[in-house]
């Protein structure tokens, strides 16, 4: 008979999507190493790039104006502003992203700097492609503008904006307008993400992509490594040269009254002339998240009461979150009871599709634990997996998206356990792990077999069962970090 002693959670493997590896490889990627770097802007280090006269003379120093800040790409695109300027903050305060000094902008001084020439820009707004990102953290104000070539939404100027949105109706929401004298694209994520998805003093990873005919949308916007949404052109993109050079913090009307400053910090700027690769874009947020201290693996937990942690201290969630560490989130969602097919409370409907559910909160790692109640409630394997796929590939739909699907645990001498509802979950462990092996982005943690009984694969584990159900603190625990070794093993790349 195999025995088995207090619950370790394996080491992480020295593999390629080891934790190890993924901080190594994050502190040696350099933006330029991958080709269309048009622009390469970072706070960090100062000497060298941030300056107090605009014609890059005179070393900035904490709290200076900085008029004058260096381009890394190669191309000399230094940003500049004769007189009113971000101020440098390196006070090491525990609001600076990892202790690092960033630029802050005051929206009612109108700071801002910008690129002397607009030509370069064209591929912002041309259709030809680009991606971009932007480390940011915005404080009050309603709407900040991250960056601006002449793309105000509904403006008659030429190019792209990016901007930030706090207004008590799309609080926290990134917007993106691409434009050429009426909107060719204008889009946020209002209407795909919940409320407050990337709400203000927090710092945050922006990132877009514009591209005639790309797939899936030709202009896409990113949170925090996460989908926000995407839009069609609604007419053919611009030709000609930007309205203005590109500003920081500003929009390119920004001499009038109704001028779109930013009020917040920027820590890094990054442009590139083609569209990235999701593997590309992932290497360049995994070196942003861990400069910065944003996190970018952002799982969303979905189950019944087993995930969400009945009569445990500790739930997985927590569990998880630790064992991920800082460049990750996790939230639980997951509620006592949860069916995936009938009755109620139902994960796809309820900690899926709501209004504050995971798919509008911006996840791109999605934990399911679940079915055990649809059995418990007579329903068979095959239906219960018949509602599970429905939800599986509404997940996969984005190509974004990871899935970590678990199997049902075993329940042996619990309430309704019985003979046939015991081959009803065979049935739907056998399609769970079919299902894994067979799709793209999913990964299997098998927890009937973690948390077994060795002696008896139909029973929980007596250390780990509280009532043949639900499991107790040493196998919630053990649960919880198979979940999290696994979201460790996928990696941020």
């Amino acid at each position: 008979m195999r025995t088995r002693g207090t619950f370790y959670p394996a080491p992480i493997a020295n593999g390629p999507n080891s934790i190890r590896n993924q901080v190594a490889g994050a502190n040696a990627f350099v933006p330029t190493s991958l080709t269309g770097c048009q622009l390469w802007l970072r706070t960090d280090p100062i000497t060298g790039y941030l300056f107090t006269a605009a014609a890059g003379t005179g070393q900035a120093a904490n709290g200076n104006e900085v008029l004058h800040w260096a381009d890394r790409s190669g191309n000399a695109r230094n940003v500049t502003d004769a007189s009113q300027g971000p101020d440098l903050l390196n006070d090491l305060a525990p609001t600076s992203p990892n202790g690092k000094p960033t630029l802050t902008f005051v929206a009612a001084t109108v700071e801002k700097l910008a690129a002397a020439s607009a030509t370069w820009a064209k591929f912002l707004h041309d259709g030809t492609g680009c991606t971009g990102f932007v480390v940011y953290k915005q404080t009050d104000e309603n709407v900040g503008v991250l960056l601006d070539s002449g793309g105000y939404a509904g403006g008659a100027n030429t190019g792209l904006m990016l901007y930030a949105d706090d207004s008590s109706t799309k609080e926290g929401h990134l917007v993106l307008a691409v434009g050429k004298g009426s909107n060719i694209v204008n889009m946020d994520n209002h209407a795909t993400a919940g409320s407050n998805a990337y709400p203000a003093a927090a710092w945050h990873i922006a990132r877009f992509s514009f591209k005639t005919g790309d797939l899936p949308y030709a202009a896409q916007l990113f949170g925090d490594g996460c989908y926000c949404t995407g839009a069609e052109p609604s007419a053919a993109p611009a030709t000609g040269d930007p309205t203005g050079g590109l500003r920081i913090g500003l929009d390119i009307d920004g001499v009038s009254g109704n001028a779109l400053a930013f009020d917040g910090s920027v820590a890094e700027v990054l442009l590139f002339n083609r569209v990235l690769t999701t593997l590309e874009c992932r290497q360049v947020e995994n070196y942003l998240s861990l400069s910065w201290l944003v996190p970018v693996g952002n799982v969303g937990v979905m189950g019944d009461s087993i995930l969400a942690g009945t009569d445990v201290t500790r739930i997985p969630a927590t569990v998880i979150a630790n064992r991920l560490g800082a460049l990750w989130r996790c939230t639980n969602f997951a509620t006592s009871g949860a069916r995936v097919s009938t009755g109620s409370p139902q994960v796809q409907t309820g900690q899926w599709a709501a209004a504050s559910g995971a798919k509008r909160r911006g996840y791109n790692f999605h934990v399911v634990c679940c079915g055990v109640n649809d059995l418990r409630n007579s329903q068979s394997g095959a239906t219960t997996y018949g509602q599970l796929v429905t939800l599986f590939d509404e997940i996969l739909t984005d190509p974004n998206n990871r899935l970590v699907c678990c199997t049902v645990m075993p329940w042996k001498g619990g309430s309704t356990w019985s003979a046939p509802n015991e081959a009803q979950r065979l049935i739907l462990n056998t399609s769970i792990r079919g299902f894994a092996a067979a799709n793209a982005n999913t990964y299997l943690v098998d927890l009937a077999a973690v948390m077994a009984d060795p002696a008896d694969a139909e029973s929980l584990w007596a250390p780990y069962s509280l009532d043949n159900l639900h499991p107790t603190q040493a196998g919630s625990d053990a649960m919880s970090l198979a979940i999290a070794d696994k979201l460790l093993a996928v990696g941020l790349l």
